[in-house]
Protein backbone atom coordinates (compact mmCIF):
# COMPACT_ATOMS: atom_id res chain seq x y z
CA UNK A 1 0.00 0.00 0.00
CA UNK A 2 1.30 3.13 -0.87
CA UNK A 3 1.19 5.97 2.10
CA UNK A 4 -1.09 8.93 1.38
CA UNK A 5 0.84 11.02 3.68
CA UNK A 6 4.66 12.07 3.71
CA UNK A 7 6.70 14.31 6.11
CA UNK A 8 8.37 16.66 4.72
CA UNK A 9 11.55 16.05 6.33
CA UNK A 10 11.17 12.41 4.96
CA UNK A 11 14.27 12.00 2.80
CA UNK A 12 13.51 8.58 2.02
CA UNK A 13 12.75 7.87 -1.96
CA UNK A 14 9.47 7.59 -3.02
CA UNK A 15 7.50 4.53 -2.22
CA UNK A 16 8.21 2.76 -5.44
CA UNK A 17 4.37 1.92 -6.53
CA UNK A 18 3.69 6.07 -6.54
CA UNK A 19 3.83 7.20 -10.33
CA UNK A 20 6.76 8.77 -11.83
CA UNK A 21 7.98 10.54 -15.18
CA UNK A 22 10.37 8.34 -16.63
CA UNK A 23 12.34 9.63 -19.69
CA UNK A 24 14.13 7.19 -22.27
CA UNK A 25 16.16 8.46 -24.90
CA UNK A 26 15.45 7.04 -28.16
CA UNK A 27 17.64 9.38 -30.83
CA UNK A 28 19.54 7.07 -32.45
CA UNK A 29 16.62 4.45 -33.03
CA UNK A 30 14.64 7.64 -34.68
CA UNK A 31 17.76 9.22 -36.78
CA UNK A 32 18.00 6.01 -37.93
CA UNK A 33 14.40 5.52 -38.93
CA UNK A 34 14.52 9.24 -40.55
CA UNK A 35 17.71 8.07 -42.52
CA UNK A 36 15.66 5.30 -44.00
CA UNK A 37 12.59 7.63 -45.36
CA UNK A 38 10.44 6.78 -42.28
CA UNK A 39 8.29 9.92 -41.27
CA UNK A 40 5.87 7.77 -38.98
CA UNK A 41 6.58 4.78 -36.61
CA UNK A 42 4.45 2.92 -34.36
CA UNK A 43 5.56 2.57 -30.40
CA UNK A 44 5.10 -0.13 -28.08
CA UNK A 45 5.32 0.89 -24.32
CA UNK A 46 6.58 -2.22 -22.53
CA UNK A 47 7.12 -2.25 -18.12
CA UNK A 48 9.30 -5.39 -17.57
CA UNK A 49 9.05 -6.83 -13.68
CA UNK A 50 12.69 -7.99 -12.10
CA UNK A 51 13.05 -11.37 -14.14
CA UNK A 52 13.01 -9.09 -17.36
CA UNK A 53 9.64 -10.99 -18.38
CA UNK A 54 6.72 -7.85 -19.39
CA UNK A 55 4.22 -7.00 -16.42
CA UNK A 56 0.47 -5.20 -16.52
CA UNK A 57 2.20 -2.20 -14.44
CA UNK A 58 1.71 0.58 -16.72
CA UNK A 59 -1.19 3.18 -16.98
CA UNK A 60 -1.04 6.74 -18.59
CA UNK A 61 -2.73 9.56 -17.85
CA UNK A 62 -0.51 11.17 -20.58
CA UNK A 63 1.83 9.99 -23.03
CA UNK A 64 4.07 12.48 -24.96
CA UNK A 65 7.17 12.23 -27.76
CA UNK A 66 9.67 14.99 -28.13
CA UNK A 67 11.49 15.64 -30.99
CA UNK A 68 13.98 18.30 -32.04
CA UNK A 69 15.20 18.93 -35.40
Amino acid sequence: MVPEDRDPFDLRLPHHLEPEPEVVTVTDAVRRLAERGKRKAPVDVLACGPDGGPVKALAFDRLRLLTYR
